[in-house]
């Protein structure tokens, strides 16, 4: 069973409930599961870098993280047009 079969199977059984990517809804073939669509959804995310501490980054490791952190800063992470 995929977590998708495994989603829509909690749902059916009165479980729970679930926000999915519209384009995983075409999938949806159950007749006891209602989709509604979110209307101009305002969405967030956390976000981290995780890398073992004592241990050696190598220089590209090292920019990508300032490089990140930077972007990310500068308000960059925000809405694509």
């Amino acid at each position: 069973m995929t977590t998708m079969e495994s989603i829509t199977n909690m749902v059916s059984k009165g479980v729970g409930a679930t926000i999915l990517p519209k384009g995983y809804l075409d999938d949806i073939a159950d007749p006891s599961i209602q989709t509604i669509p979110i209307q101009s959804p305002v969405l967030t995310t956390e976000i981290g870098i995780v890398y073992r501490k004592n241990k050696y980054l190598c220089a590209a490791s090292r920019v990508f993280i300032e490089q990140f952190i930077s972007t990310v800063k500068n308000g960059a992470s925000s809405k694509p047009d």
